[in-house]
């Protein structure tokens, strides 16, 4: 999915654009509220998962940072004895 991330804001908006319409074209009334609801259902889906994701790397982040000052504060320590 690398060559969504590398497309613009306009260009994202576009293609979205383009794929409503042609979907649009080729359902009824009802089908689309469904299909819509169920879209819907999966992008949420998906921004949780990237939410949590997110997350996971921030923790990471942290603890790895966390290492970092202690193992300095243990060398400091060390040079003060």
């Amino acid at each position: 999915m690398s060559c969504l991330s590398s497309l613009g804001s306009n260009q994202l908006i576009i293609i979205a654009s383009l794929v409503s319409i042609l979907i649009s074209d080729k359902f009824s009334a009802d089908d689309l509220d469904i299909l819509a609801a169920f879209i819907t259902s999966v992008g949420d889906l998906l921004a949780l998962k990237a939410t949590k994701l997110s997350i996971e790397d921030t923790k990471d982040d942290s603890r790895q940072q966390i290492l970092l000052l202690e193992e300095q504060i243990k060398r400091l320590e060390d040079k003060l004895k």
